[in-house]
Protein backbone atom coordinates (compact mmCIF):
# COMPACT_ATOMS: atom_id res chain seq x y z
CA UNK A 1 0.00 0.00 0.00
CA UNK A 2 1.24 3.48 -0.84
CA UNK A 3 -0.36 6.15 1.31
CA UNK A 4 -0.37 9.74 0.08
CA UNK A 5 -0.09 12.46 2.68
CA UNK A 6 -0.04 16.21 2.09
CA UNK A 7 1.97 17.87 4.86
CA UNK A 8 1.31 21.09 6.69
CA UNK A 9 4.25 23.50 6.46
CA UNK A 10 3.42 26.91 7.86
CA UNK A 11 1.22 27.76 10.82
CA UNK A 12 -0.48 30.48 8.78
CA UNK A 13 -1.31 28.28 5.80
CA UNK A 14 -5.01 27.51 5.37
CA UNK A 15 -4.62 24.41 3.24
CA UNK A 16 -2.83 21.20 4.04
CA UNK A 17 0.21 20.80 1.83
CA UNK A 18 0.97 24.48 1.20
CA UNK A 19 3.59 26.64 2.89
CA UNK A 20 6.07 29.47 2.40
CA UNK A 21 9.42 28.28 3.79
CA UNK A 22 11.54 26.05 1.56
CA UNK A 23 14.57 26.34 3.83
CA UNK A 24 12.80 25.63 7.10
CA UNK A 25 10.97 22.60 5.70
CA UNK A 26 14.08 21.10 4.08
CA UNK A 27 16.03 21.70 7.29
CA UNK A 28 13.37 19.93 9.34
CA UNK A 29 13.18 16.98 6.94
CA UNK A 30 16.97 16.72 6.97
CA UNK A 31 17.76 17.28 10.65
CA UNK A 32 14.51 16.96 12.59
CA UNK A 33 13.46 19.35 15.33
CA UNK A 34 15.84 22.16 16.22
CA UNK A 35 18.12 21.05 19.04
CA UNK A 36 17.49 17.35 18.52
CA UNK A 37 20.58 15.11 18.41
CA UNK A 38 21.84 14.20 14.92
CA UNK A 39 20.40 10.99 13.53
CA UNK A 40 22.54 9.53 10.72
CA UNK A 41 19.71 7.16 9.78
CA UNK A 42 17.13 9.93 9.28
CA UNK A 43 17.95 10.58 5.61
CA UNK A 44 18.50 7.47 3.50
CA UNK A 45 18.91 9.26 0.15
CA UNK A 46 17.97 12.46 -1.68
CA UNK A 47 17.16 13.11 -5.35
CA UNK A 48 16.27 16.25 -7.29
CA UNK A 49 13.95 17.33 -10.10
CA UNK A 50 14.65 20.21 -12.49
CA UNK A 51 17.55 21.40 -10.34
CA UNK A 52 20.47 20.64 -12.65
CA UNK A 53 23.83 20.10 -10.96
CA UNK A 54 22.44 20.31 -7.43
CA UNK A 55 23.50 17.72 -4.86
CA UNK A 56 22.78 19.59 -1.62
CA UNK A 57 19.21 19.98 -0.27
CA UNK A 58 19.99 23.27 1.47
CA UNK A 59 21.22 24.81 -1.79
CA UNK A 60 18.22 23.34 -3.60
CA UNK A 61 15.91 25.09 -1.13
CA UNK A 62 17.65 28.42 -1.79
CA UNK A 63 17.32 28.05 -5.54
CA UNK A 64 13.66 27.11 -5.22
CA UNK A 65 13.06 30.17 -3.05
CA UNK A 66 14.85 32.42 -5.58
CA UNK A 67 12.75 31.07 -8.43
CA UNK A 68 9.51 31.40 -6.45
CA UNK A 69 10.31 35.05 -5.74
CA UNK A 70 10.04 35.74 -9.46
CA UNK A 71 6.28 35.60 -8.86
CA UNK A 72 5.80 37.59 -5.62
CA UNK A 73 2.03 37.18 -5.83
CA UNK A 74 2.38 33.52 -4.79
CA UNK A 75 2.31 33.68 -0.99
CA UNK A 76 2.69 29.92 -0.42
CA UNK A 77 4.95 28.50 -3.13
CA UNK A 78 5.88 25.35 -1.18
CA UNK A 79 3.95 22.15 -1.82
CA UNK A 80 4.90 19.19 0.36
CA UNK A 81 3.57 15.66 0.31
CA UNK A 82 4.69 12.21 1.36
CA UNK A 83 4.36 8.66 0.06
CA UNK A 84 4.49 5.84 2.61
CA UNK A 85 4.46 2.04 2.37
CA UNK A 86 2.89 -0.40 4.80
CA UNK A 87 5.21 -2.13 7.30
CA UNK A 88 7.04 -4.99 5.60
CA UNK A 89 6.75 -3.50 2.11
CA UNK A 90 9.81 -2.05 0.40
CA UNK A 91 10.85 -0.32 -2.81
CA UNK A 92 14.39 0.31 -4.01
CA UNK A 93 15.54 3.92 -4.48
CA UNK A 94 15.19 3.42 -8.25
CA UNK A 95 11.62 2.17 -7.83
CA UNK A 96 10.79 5.02 -5.45
CA UNK A 97 12.13 7.62 -7.87
CA UNK A 98 10.14 6.14 -10.74
CA UNK A 99 7.02 6.13 -8.54
CA UNK A 100 7.55 9.75 -7.51
CA UNK A 101 8.03 10.77 -11.14
CA UNK A 102 4.75 9.12 -12.09
CA UNK A 103 2.84 10.79 -9.26
CA UNK A 104 4.34 14.19 -10.09
CA UNK A 105 3.44 13.77 -13.75
CA UNK A 106 -0.15 12.79 -12.94
CA UNK A 107 -0.47 15.87 -10.72
CA UNK A 108 0.94 18.17 -13.40
CA UNK A 109 4.22 18.81 -11.56
CA UNK A 110 6.71 16.97 -13.77
CA UNK A 111 8.37 20.20 -14.93
CA UNK A 112 8.52 21.83 -11.48
CA UNK A 113 11.55 21.99 -9.20
CA UNK A 114 11.42 19.35 -6.47
CA UNK A 115 13.49 17.66 -3.77
CA UNK A 116 12.75 14.02 -2.91
CA UNK A 117 13.99 12.83 0.48
CA UNK A 118 13.74 9.26 1.77
CA UNK A 119 13.73 8.72 5.53
CA UNK A 120 15.15 5.59 7.12
CA UNK A 121 14.34 6.21 10.78
CA UNK A 122 10.91 4.55 11.00
CA UNK A 123 9.44 1.07 10.45
CA UNK A 124 7.86 2.25 7.19
CA UNK A 125 9.55 3.02 3.90
CA UNK A 126 8.54 6.58 3.07
CA UNK A 127 9.65 9.58 1.06
CA UNK A 128 8.92 13.31 1.30
CA UNK A 129 8.60 15.48 -1.78
CA UNK A 130 9.07 19.26 -1.59
CA UNK A 131 7.84 20.97 -4.77
CA UNK A 132 8.03 24.54 -6.03
CA UNK A 133 4.50 25.49 -7.07
CA UNK A 134 5.94 28.21 -9.31
CA UNK A 135 6.76 26.68 -12.70
CA UNK A 136 9.23 27.73 -15.37
CA UNK A 137 6.56 29.96 -16.89
CA UNK A 138 6.14 31.80 -13.58
CA UNK A 139 2.63 30.48 -13.02
CA UNK A 140 1.58 28.82 -9.79
CA UNK A 141 0.35 25.22 -9.88
CA UNK A 142 -3.19 24.73 -8.54
CA UNK A 143 -3.37 21.93 -5.91
CA UNK A 144 -7.08 21.32 -6.48
CA UNK A 145 -7.90 17.59 -6.40
CA UNK A 146 -4.29 16.75 -5.58
CA UNK A 147 -5.10 13.55 -3.68
CA UNK A 148 -7.46 12.31 -6.40
CA UNK A 149 -4.81 12.77 -9.08
CA UNK A 150 -2.06 11.27 -6.93
CA UNK A 151 -4.04 8.14 -6.14
CA UNK A 152 -4.70 7.53 -9.84
CA UNK A 153 -0.96 6.93 -10.17
CA UNK A 154 -0.60 5.26 -6.76
CA UNK A 155 -3.05 2.47 -7.58
CA UNK A 156 -1.16 1.70 -10.80
CA UNK A 157 2.15 1.56 -8.91
CA UNK A 158 0.69 -0.70 -6.21
CA UNK A 159 -0.49 -3.18 -8.85
CA UNK A 160 2.83 -3.18 -10.71
CA UNK A 161 4.90 -3.85 -7.57
CA UNK A 162 2.52 -6.29 -5.91
CA UNK A 163 1.79 -3.96 -2.99
CA UNK A 164 -1.40 -4.17 -0.96
CA UNK A 165 -3.91 -1.82 -2.53
CA UNK A 166 -4.91 1.23 -0.51
CA UNK A 167 -8.11 0.50 1.39
CA UNK A 168 -7.73 -3.28 1.48
CA UNK A 169 -8.26 -4.75 4.98
CA UNK A 170 -5.20 -6.40 6.54
CA UNK A 171 -6.67 -7.40 9.90
CA UNK A 172 -9.55 -9.09 11.68
CA UNK A 173 -12.13 -6.61 13.03
CA UNK A 174 -11.53 -5.94 16.76
CA UNK A 175 -14.18 -5.55 19.43
CA UNK A 176 -16.08 -2.40 18.46
CA UNK A 177 -18.98 -0.25 19.51
CA UNK A 178 -22.32 -1.14 17.82
CA UNK A 179 -22.01 1.71 15.30
CA UNK A 180 -18.39 0.95 14.53
CA UNK A 181 -19.18 -2.75 14.25
CA UNK A 182 -21.86 -1.99 11.65
CA UNK A 183 -19.37 0.12 9.69
CA UNK A 184 -16.77 -2.65 9.81
CA UNK A 185 -19.30 -5.24 8.62
CA UNK A 186 -20.48 -2.95 5.80
CA UNK A 187 -17.04 -1.91 4.53
CA UNK A 188 -14.83 -4.81 5.61
CA UNK A 189 -12.43 -2.26 7.10
CA UNK A 190 -11.44 -1.31 10.59
CA UNK A 191 -12.93 2.11 11.49
CA UNK A 192 -10.36 4.77 10.73
CA UNK A 193 -10.40 6.28 14.24
CA UNK A 194 -9.58 2.87 15.71
CA UNK A 195 -6.86 2.29 13.14
CA UNK A 196 -5.23 5.65 13.91
CA UNK A 197 -5.29 4.89 17.65
CA UNK A 198 -3.78 1.47 17.00
CA UNK A 199 -1.07 2.50 14.51
CA UNK A 200 -0.51 6.14 15.43
CA UNK A 201 -1.12 6.18 19.17
CA UNK A 202 2.58 6.54 19.96
CA UNK A 203 2.89 9.41 17.48
CA UNK A 204 -0.03 11.21 19.12
CA UNK A 205 1.52 10.72 22.55
CA UNK A 206 5.06 11.77 21.66
CA UNK A 207 4.51 14.62 19.17
CA UNK A 208 5.62 18.03 20.45
CA UNK A 209 4.17 20.22 17.68
CA UNK A 210 1.76 20.08 14.74
CA UNK A 211 4.68 19.71 12.34
CA UNK A 212 6.14 16.90 14.45
CA UNK A 213 2.75 15.16 14.51
CA UNK A 214 2.44 15.58 10.73
CA UNK A 215 5.83 13.95 10.26
CA UNK A 216 5.10 11.04 12.60
CA UNK A 217 1.67 10.31 11.13
CA UNK A 218 2.98 10.64 7.56
CA UNK A 219 5.39 7.79 8.26
CA UNK A 220 2.35 5.66 9.09
CA UNK A 221 0.32 6.62 6.03
CA UNK A 222 -1.96 9.28 7.53
CA UNK A 223 -2.43 12.99 6.80
CA UNK A 224 -3.93 15.77 8.89
CA UNK A 225 -6.49 18.07 7.32
CA UNK A 226 -8.20 21.17 8.66
CA UNK A 227 -8.35 24.92 8.14
CA UNK A 228 -7.16 25.65 11.68
CA UNK A 229 -4.89 23.47 13.76
CA UNK A 230 -6.67 22.47 16.93
CA UNK A 231 -10.12 23.26 15.54
CA UNK A 232 -12.01 20.80 13.37
CA UNK A 233 -8.89 18.84 12.45
CA UNK A 234 -9.47 15.48 10.81
CA UNK A 235 -7.11 12.62 9.98
CA UNK A 236 -7.27 10.84 6.62
CA UNK A 237 -5.77 7.68 5.17
CA UNK A 238 -6.31 9.05 1.66
CA UNK A 239 -9.69 7.36 1.35
CA UNK A 240 -11.55 7.95 4.62
CA UNK A 241 -11.61 10.80 7.14
CA UNK A 242 -12.20 10.84 10.90
CA UNK A 243 -12.21 13.57 13.53
CA UNK A 244 -8.84 13.80 15.26
CA UNK A 245 -10.63 14.27 18.59
CA UNK A 246 -12.09 10.77 18.17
Amino acid sequence: MIAFKGGRISAGGKRSGLGSGFGSLVSYLTQGKAGSPPNPERVAWVSYRNLDGISDPTLAARLMRAHAEENPRVERPVYHFGLSLSPGEHLTPEQWNAAVDRVLARMGLAEHQAVVMAHGDTDRDHVHIVVNRVGEDGRAWDPKRDMVKAYEAVHEIESEHGLRRTGEPAFAPPDLSPGAHQEARRTGQQPLADRVRQEGGLALAQATSWRDLDERLAARGFRLEGAERGSGVVVSDGVRRASLSH
